[in-house]
């Protein structure tokens, strides 16, 4: 929940600098803040889209090689991880 609640204050700062540039007719500076929470968005998000491909890459890997085991867990863990970067 913090990741969104950060990315949606960078929107908000970037919207706010935007908008107070364009009414005093100045050149746009991007806000400190608002750049280095949008970074920490961007890093979270390749992170969490990593996760889900290194994961399908080691279930196709298992099921290849037909190794015996239950895959319904890593599959289950699979969709949760792909739901909640979905819902952030």
């Amino acid at each position: 929940m913090a990741a969104r609640e950060a990315s949606y204050k960078a929107m908000y700062l970037k919207a706010a600098r935007l908008q107070s540039a364009v009414e005093g007719h100045l050149a746009y500076i991007p806000d400190a803040e608002g750049v280095r929470l949008s970074h920490i968005g961007r890093i979270l998000y390749a992170a969490g889209l990593s996760f889900i491909l290194l994961c399908g890459g080691c279930l196709l890997a298992a099921l290849v090689r037909r190794e015996s085991g239950l895959y319904s867990i890593p599959l289950a863990l699979m969709v949760f991880a792909v739901a909640a970067w979905m819902l952030l």
